[in-house]
C-alpha cells in the first residue's frame, strides 16, 4: 500500500476553505479525530494543532511518509501517527482503548485510497458504522452526485463512491450523508475534490454554520 512521498502543507483538507469550515463546525462537538491514510501529515498536524484538546490518531503504511508525518507531528502532544494500514490501526486503537467506542463525538477522515494499491475504504466503512455508537464520517475524494466539477479517485476498478461503500453499512441505522455543491475553488494547491460526510449515531444533526447553507445538500439513508 505504498504512496509516494509528497508535499507537505500548512493547511489539511486540500486547503479547501469550504470543507474546513464544515470539519470546524464538527470539531466544536467532537472529542477525537481519526484519520486513515495520513500520507505526510498535513491533515493531521493542522487539524491537531487547532484542537489541542481533542485526541488525534493517524496511520501511514509507507515507512518514507510515516516517517516525515511522524517528524512534523513532533511536538503536538493530541497527535499519534502509526505505521499500520488502516485495517490493523483501527483496531488497534480499539483493543487499547474500548472506551473510544462508545464515544459518539467522533470525527473520521478517511484518505487511504488512491493509485497504485487495494483500497481498505469499504472495511474502513464497515468497522467504523458496525463498532462505534455514532460518527461524523467525512470520506476524501469522494464521487459527489450531480457535482461533475468535483474530482474523485478511482483506480483498477475501485470508485470512491457511494454505491462502493452501501453495503458495507450498518443495517438499519438512521444516516444523514452532507455533500458539497459550491463551484469556487478555494484552495491554492488543489483542484476541487469531492468528498462526503455521513452522520450517524447524533441526537441532533450537525448544524451547517452560516455562509454554507446554500454550498452543502443532505440526503437521508437507512439500509434495508
Amino acid at each position: 500500500m505504498s504512496r509516494a512521498l509528497s508535499q507537505f502543507f500548512d493547511v489539511g483538507f486540500h486547503g479547501d476553505k469550504f470543507l474546513m469550515d464544515f470539519v470546524e463546525a464538527a470539531a466544536r462537538r467532537s472529542v477525537q479525530f481519526v484519520e486513515t491514510g495520513a500520507n505526510v501529515g498535513s491533515t493531521l498536524c493542522y487539524f491537531a494543532a487547532r484542537h489541542p484538546l481533542i485526541r488525534c490518531y493517524s496511520c501511514e503504511p509507507d515507512a518514507a511518509s510515516c516517517q516525515f508525518a511522524r517528524r512534523k507531528a513532533q511536538g503536538l502532544k493530541n497527535a499519534r501517527v502509526c505505521h499500520q494500514s488502516s485495517p490493523e490501526f483501527l483496531a488497534t486503537l480499539v483493543k487499547e482503548d474500548p472506551s473510544m467506542l462508545t464515544r459518539k463525538e467522533t470525527i473520521f477522515w478517511l484518505d487511504s485510497h488512491g493509485w497504485g494499491f487495494p483500497w481498505p475504504l469499504c472495511q474502513e466503512v464497515e468497522f467504523v458504522t458496525r463498532n462505534f455508537a455514532g460518527a461524523w464520517l467525512f470520506i476524501d475524494d469522494f464521487k459527489v452526485p450531480g457535482q461533475s466539477q468535483f474530482l474523485y479517485d478511482e483506480y483498477d476498478g475501485q470508485v470512491c463512491a457511494f454505491e462502493t461503500i452501501a453495503n458495507s453499512m450498518k443495517p438499519a441505522v438512521d444516516y444523514r450523508l452532507y455533500y458539497p455543491k459550491y463551484t469556487e475553488k478555494t484552495s491554492l494547491h488543489h483542484p476541487l475534490k469531492g468528498w462526503v460526510m455521513i452522520e450517524f449515531g447524533q441526537s441532533a444533526p450537525l448544524e451547517i454554520p452560516n455562509g454554507l447553507a446554500d454550498k452543502i445538500f443532505m440526503t437521508s439513508y437507512v439500509r434495508g
